[in-house]
Parts: structure tokens; C-alpha cells; sequence
């Protein structure tokens, strides 16, 4: 944390964040985070992420699901999707003709 106190929310509850302070997320469920400013002073931080793997999001509270595909460019899917709307595997796939 460069500069300001935002507020941390975790698996394990919220608490506010210090000036000079570092943490880490794990990967999964267990390293469920989201950082909120509920200060009127800015807050500035610096987020160091690996890229090149594909990187699943899930937002409890919205019930919605991410992918996307970090490319060192930038590009790559990046598609956000409701949890409800989700289909089974084969859903609308039908068997490659053989013949």
C-alpha cells in the first residue's frame, strides 16, 4: 500500500489496510480479496500479477464468473458471465458426422 488506509475484505472479514503494508492472495477461493476506499483521501497501491495464465474470477456477490486469458499485450478473451446462465458440457453439442 503506497498511500492511503482502504479497507481489505477477505474470507476472513474486513480490516483496514496500513501505508507501506503488503499482502498476498493466494489462488482459489481462499484468496478471495477486494480492496474499497471508504476514506475521502486517495488511495494508491501497486498490484504485481503473474500473466500469461489463464485467470478465473468469481464475484459472490453478484453471482458472476470471469475468464480471461492475460497476455504480457494485453490481449486475449476476456468474458464475464452469470453463474446462473451456466449450461451442462454438451449442452448444444451434437456428434461429429463420420461419414
Amino acid at each position: 500500500m503506497l498511500e492511503g488506509r482502504p479497507s481489505l475484505r477477505t474470507p476472513q472479514g474486513t480490516r483496514t489496510m496500513e501505508e507501506g503494508e503488503t499482502v498476498r492472495f493466494a489462488v482459489g477461493e481462499q484468496g478471495a480479496h477486494q480492496i474499497l476506499n471508504p476514506t475521502d483521501k486517495p488511495v494508491t497501491f501497486l498490484a504485481i500479477s503473474s500473466h500469461g495464465r489463464p485467470d478465473i474470477v468469481v464475484y459472490p456477490d453478484s453471482g458472476k464468473i470471469s475468464a480471461a486469458e492475460r497476455r504480457p499485450d494485453g490481449s486475449g478473451l476476456r468474458q464475464v458471465f452469470r453463474a446462473d446462465d451456466a449450461v451442462d458440457y454438451w449442452d448444444g453439442e451434437t456428434p461429429p458426422d463420420l461419414t
